[in-house]
This record gives C-alpha cells, structure tokens and sequence, in this order.
C-alpha cells in the first residue's frame, strides 16, 4: 500500500507540472545547492523545464528528465541516478487532455509497471504489474470539491476486496479514515491539526476502542 499511496502522490506532482511546463519568464538556475532541487530549461524554448536535479551536500543524486510532445504536453519523464536510468514515466493524452500516466521501473530485479487511468486531472485507478502479470487494482472516488473520499482494492472480477472512506472538514483537510476488509471495518484513524498540519494522530479498532495516539 505504501507503493500505492507514493505512485499516487508522484502523479499527482507530475500532472501539476505538467499544468505547469508552459510558464513563462523562466531562467535556468545554475547554482548547486548543498540540499535541495534545480531546474534546468529548454534554451529554444526558456518556458519548458528540461530535467529537475535533486543535490545532497552537494552532490547530484538523481535528476528528472524532461521530453514534450509538439504540442507542448510532457511525454516522458525519466529518473536518472548514477548515470542509470531508473524510471521512466510516459504520458498519453486524447484531445490534449491526459488520460493515461504509466510509470515503469524495476525492484528488486521484478519489471514493475503502474498503469494510472486519469479523468479530469485525477487518478481513476491504478493498475499494478510485476514481470508482465497484473497484481492489483485501485480505483479512487472524489467528491465536488476534489477529495479523495474513497479508495478501493479490487480482484480482476472487479470485488472489492478492501476500501478505505475518507472525510474532510470544511477547510478540506483529511480527519479521518475508516479501513474496511472485505466490508467490515478494521481500523479508523483520526488527525488533528495545528497551524495546518497533523499535530496528532489516533488509531481505534473495529468497536471504537483506542488502540494508540501520537
């Protein structure tokens, strides 16, 4: 699940820069931070990101390489360390508009690829497969504001094997989560915020008791 909740988060950043890749008066930053991201761009075309180098004490660990379509759509990102490729991401679109995010890495010497489905600038689902054999499905609901109210786990018949409920208040921030297994509630979790992030978080059972809080 881990896998799942890091894929979903990547997209997500990735779609946002994709929003993001015609912006214009950019200029390329050339100096190295000791920690940290630069962005290099295009010198046909200064509006377009060409890679995002990501340092550590100096020291260039990993960088995001940028390739656009002619329309101006990104269409692969791929992921460089140690002057190996690592992971390349490939975006299809229908109309300009992007459909289709599919990520493809290797871990642990298993050929993993993460088949996103997107509608309207969101994740529908993800289809998870190792060594060309589908492992898993998610599918995701929102509400009209854009909240990720539901996320569900299903077989390749399409039954849910787990979901999770999620409920916002009324500044959108994420309060809580009921986990189901097969129907059944499992565990809930629930977040309290100060000055805008989680400052506490307590886990309960099935029946309510409270299982731990930090």
């Amino acid at each position: 699940m881990k896998r799942i909740i890091i894929f979903a988060l990547a997209v997500m950043t990735a779609v946002l820069c994709c929003s993001c890749s015609s912006d214009s008066n950019k200029a390329e930053d050339t100096t190295v931070p000791e920690n940290g991201v630069t962005y290099e761009y295009s010198e046909e075309d200064p509006s377009k990101k060409t890679a995002a180098v990501v340092y550590e004490n100096g020291v260039e660990v990993s960088r995001d390489n940028y390739q656009y379509e002619e329309d101006g759509n990104i269409k692969t990102v791929q992921t460089v360390k140690d002057g190996k490729t690592v992971k390349t991401t490939t975006y299809e679109y229908e109309g300009g508009v992007n459909t289709k995010v599919i990520t493809e890495f290797t871990d642990d010497g298993v050929a993993c690829k993460e088949v996103a489905e997107m509608d309207n600038g969101r994740i529908a689902s993800i289809t998870y497969f190792e060594d060309g054999e589908k492992t898993g499905k998610v599918l995701y609901s929102y509400d009209d504001d854009g909240n990720m109210i539901r996320e569900e786990t299903v077989d390749d018949d399409g039954n849910v094997i787990s979901h999770k409920e999620n409920t916002y208040d009324n500044f959108g921030k994420l309060v809580r989560v009921d986990c189901y297994e097969f129907g059944s509630l499992s565990l809930s979790y629930e977040y309290a915020y100060k000055d805008g992030v989680i400052s506490a978080t307590k886990c309960y059972d099935s029946k309510g008791n409270l299982l731990w809080e930090k």
